[in-house]
């Protein structure tokens, strides 16, 4: 059995270090949000609200709002970022 003694979950970490490397689409990042939505704890969903911040791009943001259901109050436009 393998023991990540990392305070941030390993889908976290996958998502930090992919991020430049994983546009137009951010295909692993979307991966490591719904990752961390199914692992469900506190802890995993802190590190998917994270990823709504400014930093990160507006589509892994986006993503991780409608994982956490807060993608209207951060006022995304669905039509806008599925087209």
């Amino acid at each position: 059995m393998i023991v990540c003694r990392s305070k941030s979950p390993l889908p976290h970490r996958v998502a930090d270090g992919s991020v430049g490397k994983d546009a137009p689409a951010y295909w692993l990042c979307q991966k490591v949000v719904s990752a961390l939505g199914e692992i469900g704890t506190p802890d995993a969903f802190e590190r998917i609200r994270q990823m709504t911040d400014q930093s990160w791009p507006d589509v892994v943001r986006w993503h991780a709002a409608v994982e956490l259901g807060i993608e209207d109050e951060l006022g995304f436009d669905e039509g806008r970022m599925l087209g």
